[in-house]
């Protein structure tokens, strides 16, 4: 499935979740695309980054002489890190030319998500500062887990790095496409095996034939 850019807007994530679960009962939602790398020296175009967590980081207590962070941060649950641990394991990066580039994959990645895009570098460095070991910022993911958590399914986050959210012009419309295209890769490997998944209960107890 397909939404808008986002979590709380029409057409977003948490809408887009909530209105699939009920109609198709999965056991699980994957959200799959691209995001901006927080890291340049860490990670690189293309890379492949897995959410072990997902942190909110626009909500704010705002008082007269500071601001304060408000947001969440949350683990996937123990299904998930199990998996994700090894994801890459055998997984081969749909590659022209598999020796002219090696693909990273982020298994223990921190994620950022909120409203913004993201296109400064000086509030790249910002959200950095904060947050020190998430590996790359994106606009899904908390309408994802949100509405995971409201309807009890599990959820994950696996996103390919476009940009690095500093404003500076790449070929964004070929980083992203190659970026969604290696995560979305990734997570066919992930699900090659429904036997892993077998024991997973489906949304809200239901079987599906």
């Amino acid at each position: 499935m397909k939404c808008h850019q986002g979590s709380n807007g029409p057409g977003g994530s948490l809408t887009a979740v909530k209105n699939a679960a009920p109609i198709l009962g999965p056991k699980t939602v994957i959200s799959v695309g691209a995001c901006s790398g927080l890291s340049p020296d860490k990670t690189k175009l293309g890379d492949v980054v897995v959410s072990a967590k997902l942190t909110t980081y626009a909500s704010k207590v705002v008082t007269s002489d500071q601001e304060q962070w408000a947001g969440i941060s949350s683990y996937v649950s123990r299904r998930f890190l199990n998996i994700i641990t090894n994801c890459a394991d055998g997984w081969q990066p749909p590659l022209k030319n598999p020796e002219d580039r090696y693909i990273n994959v982020h298994n223990n990645g921190e994620f950022l998500s909120g409203p913004e895009q993201i296109k400064a570098e000086w509030r790249r460095k910002e959200l950095l500062d904060r947050h020190p070991l998430a590996k790359g910022v994106e606009m899904e993911g908390e309408g994802v887990f949100t509405a995971a958590f409201d309807t009890q399914l599990e959820w994950l986050i696996v996103k390919g790095i476009a940009d690095f959210a500093d404003g500076e012009q790449v070929n964004a419309e070929r980083w992203e496409t190659c970026a969604s295209a290696m995560a979305a890769s990734l997570v066919s490997h992930i699900l090659s095996d429904p036997g892993v998944f077998r024991t997973w209960p489906h949304y809200q107890g239901i079987e599906c034939l």
